[in-house]
């Protein structure tokens, strides 16, 4: 069985060569969407970027005054509001990026499946004449197995799961450019696996704590041969591991990870042989005692500028007393979720990374410390570095 969408138009020929075992729809993304779909898009986009416009602004209109505040030199720099774009990870739809793009090279065209199994597939289709880089992928998800092709019309991907659905997109490269996709939806043949049945649950988790031990016992789970046990803290990211095995189903974190007057949450999961996995059992517990003194900082440094900066090149000086103790700074340079840090001597008051994205927004984070690990307070710059 096939089915063709009306995401383009197949002729007889090109739809025969469908007809094998298995569900396959083929499409060229150069296709122009119905009305419908275009209205949808352009609305939805509109909303979004006026959402975003909004947020942005209402966000950061302070933080960009007191970035304005601190540049007292002579070199023009593009302040940059939004401190090196969202921390946050984005994770786009793959989709998107096989969508036609206007004045990029036409798709290949008449893309078809000429085999098709229970592991593999294979695609043929036709490209211009004389190129000579063409690139295939499939994906399941945002999950990719790319192949370079060079000049040659045809690609196999094995090693595919049976009875799955995938998407197989074909391009080629004219220099920089990128050609418009074409693609086709891929449902393998076969039985897909019998997924093996989870293991139930931990029960009868209880938790014991002193002011700097925590001990965790449950009930034994059937099929198990392991349990993962794991523990965390106020908004710091839960840890596995780092504790001592009392018996098989109990274990105490007395590792020095245990402070009085804080809660601590525990999760187990039981593990079976073939690594199957239960849902976790959660409990949360506060330890006795009185909370530990919150630690004193350093005032964070001053007047944080920009005295030189290039496409990928910036110089960014700060104030700070010659007599302070400070034996390091880490130098932290943030470009959306990307991190690139230096160590930097005490006694230095400026300092000139090189790496900055072209065009692009960056955060500079500033911190220093002592001998015996005492921060600063964090100072902040958001800059663009010039386009090249």
């Amino acid at each position: 069985m096939f089915r063709i969408t009306g995401r383009a138009r197949l002729t007889a020929v090109a739809a025969a060569t469908l007809l094998l075992t298995g569900s396959i729809t083929a499409w060229a993304t150069g296709a122009i969407p119905d009305g419908g779909e275009t209205a949808e898009s352009a609305q939805l986009a509109q909303e979004t970027s006026q959402a975003q416009v909004e947020g942005s602004a209402a966000g950061n209109a302070g933080g960009a005054s007191e970035i304005l505040a601190g540049i007292t030199d002579t070199v023009s720099v593009v302040i940059d509001p939004g401190a090196g774009g969202s921390p946050d990870v984005v994770y786009p739809d793959p989709s998107e990026f096989e969508q036609p793009v206007v004045g990029n090279p036409a798709a290949p065209t008449n893309l078809r499946i000429t085999q098709l199994g229970d592991t593999a597939v294979t695609a043929n289709f036709d490209a211009p004449a004389g190129v000579s880089t063409l690139s295939a992928y499939i994906r399941y998800g945002d999950s990719f197995t790319q192949q370079g092709l060079g000049a040659a019309r045809t690609v196999t991907f094995t090693g595919l799961t049976a009875d799955w659905d995938y998407v197989l997109c074909v391009y080629y490269s004219v220099g920089a450019v990128e050609s418009n996709k074409a693609c086709a939806d891929v449902h393998t043949t076969g039985t897909r696996a019998t997924e093996p049945e989870p293991l139930d649950a931990p029960t009868g988790l209880v938790l014991d704590a002193t002011t700097s031990t925590l001990t965790a016992t449950w009930n034994p789970v059937a099929g198990a041969t392991s349990y993962r046990v794991c523990h965390v803290s106020g908004d710091m990211s839960w840890q596995c591991g780092g504790y001592r095995q009392l018996s098989d189903t109990s274990v105490v974190f007395d590792d020095g990870s245990i402070n009085p007057a804080t809660q601590y949450g525990v999760t187990v999961v039981a593990v079976g042989a073939d690594g199957v996995r239960s849902d976790e059992a959660r409990r949360f517990i506060t330890t006795p005692g009185n909370p530990p003194p919150a630690p004193t900082k350093y005032a964070a440094p001053t007047n944080i500028r920009v005295t030189a900066i290039t496409s990928t090149t910036v110089t960014i000086a700060w104030d700070y007393p010659d007599d302070a103790p400070i034996t390091v700074w880490s130098f932290t340079i943030r470009q959306q979720t990307s991190y690139t840090s230096v160590g930097v001597v005490g006694s230095a008051r400026s300092f000139t990374f090189t790496g900055l994205a072209p065009g692009l927004g960056h955060e500079l984070i500033l911190e220093g410390r002592d001998a015996a690990s005492k921060y600063t307070e964090a100072g902040r710059l958001g800059f663009f570095a010039p386009a090249l």
